[in-house]
């Protein structure tokens, strides 16, 4: 059974998708309870439901709370993002080769980025719609590269919206355990005394008292600019930002096809020379983008030279193969994770972050040399710490919060107050690579274990 729900908007009041959505739900189950073909809380034989929702408050709380007892007895419950469903679509290039013959390229190009680059990955989101908020989301979950390990050099996610003073607030409220211990910038296009407008830095965050974690150890920063790509001004800045080290891909997430449309339209030819790629929302459909990327009269070449490209449209969002595939990858790597053949998922929490570290096997493996179907012994090493990288993100992400120094100092020493920690949603392991070595160094292991069958895991599932 799908559950995909229809449009709810009569006026310009929230839609009420998500609710007509679980009442729907409920009704299933109803019926399904009564049907003896379905027997309850056979995992085998129960009726597997996709059901999709449109906001990210109501999902991310299906993330780490589970659905009520009586529907989960008869229904294998399935739930999707719509905007995370797409973002996965552009984000996740299942190729570590053959990068091209996908729709949209990775964040770190058509090759990785080794941990000698001197190359940043920068992603820029125009519009802090659900669309964009999603995309910069997930870039989060996923730009991990070894770098970061050996150069410092951190991914960056700009958000640029109109209304990047209020904007700014709801999404740092809802990822505050994140932003307490990122780097992030505010900054304004305002009018100086001569007339002219110039990008201004209001406010600046840097995460310095926490020592005890490690000092500044996440590996994506955050910029948030008010203004609108109409700005020359704020172009301008965009064009310099992509110097010959920069991976830069940008997102025109407005909610009005018609203006994102006009914003990748009115963009300097100078960006879109120096840009990897400039992706285009439209939820209804993608022919105007596919006309411009064709050649013009006489064979002229589009002067988007193949870089602008549409994504979110509805008729393309759900693939089940997409799912299917996530939980493939999500049950394997729960496996090995726990060290355990025979293991199964049994939290949502455990579930959603098995799929978000699938969801970066082939950004890894593209970032290191494979000689003989083996990762580099000293690859492995960075790949390690480019996994606890990771899965600090994740953890923030999905609500953890790091132990403040009193609490760190118990539960290095006792593990049963680490286990009562962690059942509140507070980890030991959300610190530095260097600083995990002194206070939980048993944890290594768990990315370790994951590191080692990268390549078994990717063959198995290409089988």
């Amino acid at each position: 059974v799908y559950v995909i729900g229809e449009e709810t908007r009569t006026d310009d009041m929230e839609s009420y998708h998500d609710t007509m959505n679980m009442k729907c739900l409920e009704l299933i189950s109803e019926n399904v309870g009564k049907n003896t073909s379905f027997a309850k809380n056979d995992k085998d034989n129960r009726l597997v439901c996709y059901f999709m929702f449109e906001y990210q408050t109501t999902f991310n709380v299906f993330q780490y709370s589970e659905i009520s007892e009586r529907i989960k007895e008869c229904i294998n419950f399935k739930p999707f993002y719509y905007y995370e469903m797409w973002a996965q679509r552009v984000l996740v290039c299942k190729e570590c080769d053959k990068t091209e013959e996908y729709d949209y390229l990775p964040l770190e190009g058509e090759s990785g980025i080794n941990k000698d680059a001197e190359n940043q990955v920068h992603l820029v989101v125009v519009g802090m719609t659900r669309m964009g908020t999603a995309l910069a989301t997930q870039a989060a979950l996923m730009a991990h590269y070894p770098n970061f390990v050996e150069k410092n050099i951190r991914t960056k996610i700009t958000l640029i919206d109109e209304n990047a003073d209020k904007e700014k607030n709801f999404y740092i409220d809802r990822y505050d355990r994140l932003f307490a211990l990122s780097n992030w910038s505010y900054k304004e296009m305002v009018r100086s005394e001569s007339g002219k407008d110039e990008l201004k830095t209001v406010f600046t965050h840097t995460p310095v008292e926490f020592e005890h974690l490690g000092g500044d150890f996440l590996d994506v920063e955050w910029e948030f600019i008010q203004g609108t790509v109409a700005q020359l001004e704020l172009q301008d800045y965009i064009e310099k930002s992509i110097t010959e080290k920069t991976k830069m891909t940008i997102a025109i997430c407005k909610d009005e096809p018609s203006r994102c449309l006009a914003a990748a339209l009115n963009l300097e030819w100078k960006i879109y020379d120096k840009a990897m790629q400039v992706l285009v929302y439209n939820r209804y459909d993608d022919a105007l983008i596919k006309q411009l990327k064709n050649e013009g009269k006489y064979g002229v070449s589009s002067p988007f030279k193949n870089k602008i490209k549409a994504f979110g449209m509805a008729s393309k969002c759900f693939r089940k193969n997409i799912l299917e595939d996530s939980d493939k990858l999500a049950k394997e790597f729960h496996r090995v994770y726990m060290n355990d053949e025979n293991a199964e998922i049994k939290k949502l929490t455990d579930y959603w972050s098995n799929v978000y570290v699938s969801n970066t096997l082939w950004s890894k493996l593209r970032c290191v040399e494979i000689e003989k179907e083996e990762i580099k012994a000293e690859d492995k090493e960075i790949l390690v710490k480019v996994e606890h990288n990771r899965w600090n993100i994740e953890k923030l992400i999905m609500s953890f919060r790091h132990l403040e120094k009193e609490e760190q100092d118990i539960a290095k020493e006792d593990k049963d107050e680490k286990k009562r920690l962690k059942s509140e949603m507070a980890h030991l392991d959300i610190c530095s690579n260097a600083r995990l070595r002194e206070i939980d160094e048993g944890a290594i292991f768990y990315d370790e274990r994951i590191v080692e069958n990268l390549i078994r895991i990717k063959k198995d599932f290409e089988a």
